[in-house]
């Protein structure tokens, strides 16, 4: 076909575009009595007919004219919508075979980022997936770093839907797939961040941090993740945030400092946390972030400091959920490291401790690890506090059973033993040191 249409001169090739594009038309309007349209295809369906008439009458316009824009064929009032329910009518008409022939002989793709039209030409490779247009979100992309599409109906709604309606077995597939963050962050897949022209899904980026797809960010973080989040908002923005700070945790050790110390402190920022951004757990993932890269050779304390600072009792994060547990196990963490504990800037011992104890007192009795009660007597042994311990180390130790107290270190046993005088504790701390030495 392409043969026999290229001696034509240009200005025939595009009367010939606008005949195909009044008969395609004209199919569309037609009535039953099919009055409008000369030519009758061989099937006596009419709604087949119509399908293969106008699917022909395609492949003849992209041979014709390549790229042709679809409005020149559909027409040019609401293009996009017209286009999706022609799209309907083949797939509805065609099996499987002739579906998808269709589909891989024409290539379909914006017009550019600015024209809501497609262009068809021949070709068997599909065009990149552009969401963000599909959506007329990339015209916003020059306004804001981030858009947020607007729904009357949630997006996993309407999927769930469509594939409970229709079973496409494609479509069940890749939606339960997807459905625990699309469950639990249904924003993340309406919300872009642009880079230059492309817009790229939250919901993407989370995705990426398990698949690691692209060999320059081999770990799924950079620094334009955050981007998108920040434009999620409520429960969607706070999960989110945890996704990614449990992602640098575990990365932390390997990420270059570059990219690791920037998302932390923006991770630790005011204008996460302020707002409800993070919550009280995730900030303990947070802190667990800055210790590891604190231990890093190649990251010098100034460079942590002033995310250090933002480690302290009155941090907004805390106000998120944070329970008496959840305070108690902060407090911990920022004496892991000198780093921490200077930068958190804590009250005197006696103030300190005063705290933790209160704190611990509030937390109910099942939920009393042994890890907080050993690690407030380690936090009381660190600050010097002897007379503290001579008061209340025992009572602390004796509501820790057999596996509770063997948590301890042969070390713990040597500064504990002048201060316990039970029984029961003496011989487990005998025990423990002859597990030892």
């Amino acid at each position: 076909m392409g043969e026999l249409l290229s001696p034509l001169p240009p200005q025939h090739r595009s009367d010939l575009v606008a005949l195909l594009g009044v008969l395609f038309r004209r199919t569309l309007a037609d009535d039953s009595r099919r009055t409008l349209v000369p030519y009758l295809p061989a099937p006596a369906h009419r709604i087949r007919q119509d399908a293969i008439y106008t699917a022909n009458l395609l492949l003849l316009a992209a041979q014709v004219e390549s790229p042709l824009p679809v409005s020149r064929v559909i027409g040019g009032d609401a293009t996009l919508d017209r286009w999706r329910r022609q799209t309907h009518l083949w797939r509805s008409q065609f099996g499987e075979a002739s579906w998808g022939a269709f589909i891989t002989s024409l290539r379909v793709q914006p017009v550019d980022r600015d024209t809501r039209d497609l262009v068809v030409m021949p070709g068997t490779d599909p065009a990149a997936l552009d969401p963000a247009w599909a959506l007329d979100l990339s015209g916003l992309g020059e306004l804001a770093a981030a858009a947020h599409a607007v729904e009357q109906q949630p997006l996993s709604t309407r999927l769930h839907t469509l594939a409970a309606f229709i079973w496409d077995a494609d479509l069940q597939c890749l939606l339960q797939a997807v459905a625990p963050l699309l469950d639990r962050v249904p924003d993340a897949f309406i919300t872009y961040r642009f880079d230059g022209d492309k817009g790229v899904s939250a919901a993407h980026d989370l995705i990426a941090l398990l698949c690691r797809p692209d060999p320059r960010s081999p770990h799924g973080l950079h620094p334009g993740i955050l981007e998108g989040l920040r434009a999620l908002a409520g429960d969607n923005g706070a999960l989110a945030v945890d996704l990614v700070a449990r992602h640098l945790r575990d990365v932390a050790d390997d990420l270059p400092p570059g990219i690791a110390i920037p998302l932390l402190d923006d991770l630790t920022s005011p204008q996460h946390t302020g707002s409800g951004g993070v919550a009280a757990r995730t900030w303990l993932v947070l802190a667990d972030c800055l210790a590891r890269l604190a231990g890093r050779r190649d990251v010098s304390p100034a460079e942590l400091a002033p995310i250090a600072r933002r480690f302290r009792r009155e941090a907004p994060a805390l106000d998120n959920g944070g329970t008496a547990e959840l305070r108690l196990e902060s407090l911990l963490k920022e004496a892991v490291t000198t780093h921490l504990w200077r930068g958190a800037a804590r009250d005197d011992a006696e103030t300190i401790l005063a705290t933790a104890l209160t704190l611990h007192d509030h937390i109910p009795e099942d939920r009393r690890t042994p890890t907080l009660v050993i690690g407030v007597l380690r936090l009381a042994r660190d600050l010097g506090a002897d007379d503290w311990l001579a008061v209340h180390a025992e009572r602390l130790l004796l509501t820790l059973d057999q596996d509770g107290l063997w948590q301890l270190r042969p070390t713990d046993v040597d500064w504990m033993c002048p201060v316990v005088r039970s029984r029961r504790l003496r011989a487990e701390f005998d025990r423990i040191q002859a597990a030892w030495r």
